[in-house]
């Protein structure tokens, strides 16, 4: 008897448990979510329809969330014209959006709020699945930011596609990791990149860095007093190499092109330009050469 007993209890507990999710799925539409002031529940709501439906489809507004959303395998996460807000709230997760294979992420303002957690590998866009799309964004943090915009932190991903995004207000720009080489490629492309603290495009590993903008960064590398002025295109011991072209640099810190014992780099029709930018004298040690490759 008590057996049976409980076992018409989890019946209706799972009865309940789907029936209630088939309501908040049936209440949401995911082609139009809105926002709530609740960050739980937008989470909820975002998280509900990507992993259901795979489509979230936000209106504009902006949409604080308790931590990072991982977005699924082949589903698409979508703004209104970057007038849509993604606004961490918490330091739960080291990332604000995780693609996963095949993943689509466009035109949203990812915005981690000076949220994410200090240390190794904390990124608003943290890429470790292969064959993602991160377009037409803007990806920014907050005051004192001490994150990377983009990180390409698995180096055995490859086929994903960063375009057209503005990445700003982050301590680096974008990094490719150690271990990338050029059976496993990934391309930045046509992004503009600026007020970006220390150095803009880290090649640690192999990456295509194509019709890029890299412009007013580099003031503020916590590497000394005064600090060391970071660079536009920076790279240390890589040398599987990597592809630099048609960039337009200008106006940065430090070097606009910084390589150190690296080798196998292909860099060509790029514009650098008007190196050593100080804010108006506000960062007298900006200076030194445009580029220096040893």
């Amino acid at each position: 008897y008590q057996r049976r007993v409980r076992g018409l209890k989890l019946v209706f507990s799972l009865l309940f448990f789907f029936t209630l999710h088939f309501e908040l799925l049936n209440a949401l539409n995911c082609q139009a979510l809105t926002p709530t002031s609740d960050p739980q529940q937008n989470f909820d709501q975002i998280n509900t329809c990507l992993v259901s439906q795979g489509t979230a489809i936000l209106t504009s507004g902006t949409f604080p969330v308790v931590q990072g959303l991982e977005v699924p395998a082949g589903a698409t996460f979508r703004g209104n014209n970057t007038e849509t807000t993604i606004l961490l709230q918490t330091s739960k997760t080291n990332f604000l959006v995780l693609p996963g294979d095949k993943a689509r992420i466009e035109f949203l303002t990812l915005d981690a709020n000076n949220k994410l957690p200090s240390g190794c590998c904390s990124s608003i866009v943290s890429i470790v699945h292969s064959n993602a799309i991160i377009s037409n964004n803007v990806i920014q943090n907050g005051v004192d930011p001490k994150a990377v915009g983009v990180y390409f932190l698995s180096k055995s991903s490859s086929g994903n596609v960063v375009s057209n995004n503005q990445i700003r207000n982050t301590y680096y720009g974008v990094i490719f990791i150690d271990g990338l080489d050029q059976h496993h490629v990934n391309i930045l492309d046509g992004n503009w990149i600026y007020e970006v603290e220390c150095d803009s495009v880290t090649l640690a590993g192999y990456g295509k860095v194509t019709n890029n903008r890299i412009f007013h960064n580099g003031w503020a590398c916590a590497n000394g007093n005064p600090p060391i002025p970071g660079g536009a295109i920076y790279c240390l011991k890589n040398i599987v190499g990597a592809e630099v072209a048609g960039n337009d640099i200008h106006d940065n810190c430090g070097l606009s092109f910084d390589i150190d014992e690296c080798a196998n780099f292909v860099v060509y029709d790029n514009y650098f330009h008007d190196p050593f930018y100080n804010w108006n004298g506000k960062y007298p040690y900006c200076c030194g050469p445009t580029a220096v490759v040893k």
